[in-house]
């Protein structure tokens, strides 16, 4: 027996499940061991309970439902609360903010990402922020780019525009735009300073799910926004716009914003 396939598919249960009672049993026969075994191996391999996965499986998916609007007495009985204010508290513990909150500010929040077993599986926890952001203009240079193939052309041009305009050396905060317009896609290392020599590009007010990247090396980068794309977005339920991508660069960080709705 494959170990790693069997609790990927526990993992796949539980998933389906997430609205529903889960049953221990049920993914202890799947593994062909005792419920106590079941746990004792879920809990060496990930450095959590299977109980306290599934209350964060829960807590993760609960934002999209927040988020659409939903009333929290019935996001509470949804996922086996016993009441909005215990429900209120566990979302607490895990966010940092009372749910009621979310919709009032930008505000950072916890993800449990599914879990994918292999040899060396280790609980992930990821951060992130969901801002709405009102309409703003960045000026910069572009070039027309290959989606797929982003970092090579990135690098040259930043180079570039680094060489050519002595803003791009001194700012403390620059952008690097990904995004299509007219049926092509172009990258743009752009300012929020405004200048006559360099292209206009507007932003429109939108609200964007951002990841916090601490290396400002473009396959890093590139890495990243694949994997919020493959995980950690569908993990949490939102639809996502890939028509535009920001990367925000500071001093020792980026972040990375993509459009959400």
């Amino acid at each position: 027996m494959n170990i790693s396939n069997e609790l990927n598919n526990c993992i796949l249960y539980i998933e389906d499940n997430l609205d529903k009672e889960i049953n221990y049993e049920k993914m202890a026969k799947m593994i062909g061991c005792s419920v106590s075994t079941f746990q004792r191996v879920f809990s060496i391999l990930t450095g959590m309970t299977v109980t306290e996965y599934i209350r964060r499986r829960r807590l993760t998916v609960a934002i999209t439902d927040i988020n659409k609007g939903e009333k929290i007495i019935d996001i509470a009985l949804k996922y086996g609360y016993t009441s909005p204010s215990s429900f209120s508290r566990s979302f607490n513990k895990m966010h940092g903010i009372l749910p009621s909150k979310i919709k009032n500010g930008n505000v950072k929040l916890g993800m449990q990402p599914v879990l994918k077993f292999n040899n060396n599986s280790r609980n992930n926890n990821i951060s992130f922020k969901i801002e709405t952001k009102e309409a703003f203009i960045l000026y910069g240079i572009k070039k027309e780019v290959d989606f797929s193939n982003i970092p090579p052309v990135a690098r040259e041009l930043w180079k570039y525009a680094k060489e050519k305009y002595p803003d791009f050396r001194e700012s403390l905060i620059k952008y690097g735009l990904s995004y299509k317009e007219d049926g092509k896609c172009y990258y743009m290392c752009a300012l929020d300073k405004h200048s006559s020599l360099l292209e206009e590009k507007k932003i429109h007010k939108s609200k964007w799910i951002i990841f916090k990247c601490k290396s400002n090396n473009g396959e890093d980068i590139k890495r990243l926004f694949n994997k919020a794309y493959d995980d950690y977005i569908p993990n949490i339920g939102f639809n996502y716009n890939t028509d535009i991508e920001i990367e925000i660069y500071y001093k020792d960080y980026v972040e990375l914003l993509i459009n959400i709705n």
